[in-house]
């Protein structure tokens, strides 16, 4: 007889899983930025204020990820 799964227990794996790589995805990105010198450009002059906002969100969450 098959042994009964445990759903939430492969959900919350599943779930965990995802935040590692979101934040890995995120990191990779602010990684990306400082290689190419783009965290040193005047975003809003070229883009726009919205995603001036994006950058420093991500690159605070980066630094959050760090220190964590």
């Amino acid at each position: 007889m098959r042994r009964p799964r445990d759903i939430d227990s492969e959900l919350k794996a599943l779930q965990e899983k995802a935040k590692q790589l979101k934040v890995q995805r995120t990191i990779q990105l602010g990684e990306l930025v400082e290689a190419t010198g783009a965290d040193t450009l005047n975003c809003p002059g070229f883009c726009g204020d919205g995603t001036t906002r994006e950058v420093r969100r991500i690159h605070e969450h980066q630094i959050e990820a760090f220190s964590a």
